[in-house]
């Protein structure tokens, strides 16, 4: 089950900083296609495309060996937390009380999870 744990927080680091990397590129561009398209083909655009490619390769290893009912939930905690503190690291959130009782309900869901039978 850490191999579970450990792949679960490796997706949702992948996911989380794929993301962050577009959204960077993205955010205040038009929508106009050529725009976009020159949006992603900037180094921070790809970088962040193969994160996201990296995470899913990930998800679809984890798929052949944990049941979906025990990854969707562990994966989305992670990706939670993960998101959390990007956001902290990145001084674009403070945290509150409940971000942090928020946090600790999360990681107690991960441990029921972990010590379910896959």
């Amino acid at each position: 089950m850490i191999k579970t744990v450990i792949l679960s927080f490796v997706q949702s680091a992948l996911s989380v900083g794929g993301i962050t990397l577009l959204h960077h590129v993205l955010e205040g561009r038009g929508q106009n296609v050529t725009e976009l398209v020159m949006s992603m083909m900037s180094l921070r655009g790809i970088a962040g495309a193969m994160l996201l490619f990296g995470a899913f390769a990930v998800m679809s290893y984890m798929l052949t060996f944990v049941k979906a009912s025990v990854f969707i939930p562990m994966n989305t905690a992670t990706t939670f937390l993960l998101t959390v503190v990007v956001g902290l690291l990145l001084s674009t959130e403070k945290p509150s009380w409940h971000i942090i009782l928020g946090m600790m309900l999360v990681l107690s869901g991960i441990a029921v999870i972990a010590g379910q039978r896959q």
